[in-house]
């Protein structure tokens, strides 16, 4: 049995603040104006973050509380910050596990995963005939026998006629035009292009449609 776990990290990320008193350089403690970031430890600030003075700084909160500042940290430079400054938490897994939450998984091994994956694909079109219409149908057989009904996705991709070539999803006489498909079996399927909007097609046009069929065989 594989298993594991994935970590990740709760909303503190990017929380903001500002400097309720000045923060002169070299200081070890400021206090900010709300307490916005809760109590932690050995977590990343930074201050005055949306100017040239910007500097960042490896400290403790607990509520307005900052303490155990260390100036400077990334090749910023120790400055003064006045009342007022915009503060911002830039944190990280390295600095603080109280907000770093994991979610644990397990891989079960005692299957044997399939290794005969095949996969085919095509395309097809429907004429609409003298009369037009709204649902056209037709079966499509596979270049080889699955060894179980496979899954199969199918796209409808174009019409044409009178007009210019436009997407099915267009104004006109071909709007809201979708691909279906229905009695999947190890040797195909029918392929549907129906309008699900209410149109229908012009007489003598065409409809395009692609797909693909991922199963396995021996």
């Amino acid at each position: 049995m594989a298993a594991g776990r994935i970590w990740y990290l709760t909303d503190l990320n990017f929380k903001t603040d500002t400097l309720a008193a000045d923060f002169d350089a070299a200081a070890a403690t400021a206090t900010l104006a709300t307490g916005n970031f809760g109590t932690h430890t050995d977590i990343i600030l930074v201050v005055d973050y949306d100017n040239s003075k910007k500097e960042i700084i490896q400290c403790s909160v607990d509520g307005t509380a900052v303490t155990a500042a260390t100036r400077g940290v990334g090749g910023t430079s120790d400055v003064d910050h006045t009342s007022g400054a915009n503060v911002m938490v830039a944190y990280t897994a390295s600095h603080d596990s109280t907000n770093l939450k994991a979610v644990d998984w397990e891989l079960d091994t005692t299957e044997t995963p399939a290794t005969n994956f095949r996969m085919c694909m095509g395309w097809g079109s429907f004429d609409t005939g003298a009369g037009g219409g709204a649902s056209f149908g037709e079966a499509v057989s596979f270049p080889f026998t699955f060894d179980v009904a496979p899954m199969v996705l199918i796209t409808a991709t174009g019409y044409h006629g009178t007009y210019a070539t436009r997407a099915l999803t267009g104004s006109g006489n071909a709007p809201g035009w979708l691909g279906r498909v229905y009695g999947i079996s190890t040797t195909g399927f029918t392929a549907v292009v129906q309008n699900v909007d209410g149109g229908t097609a012009s007489a003598d046009d065409s409809l395009e449609y692609t797909w693909i069929a991922i199963g396995t065989k021996a």
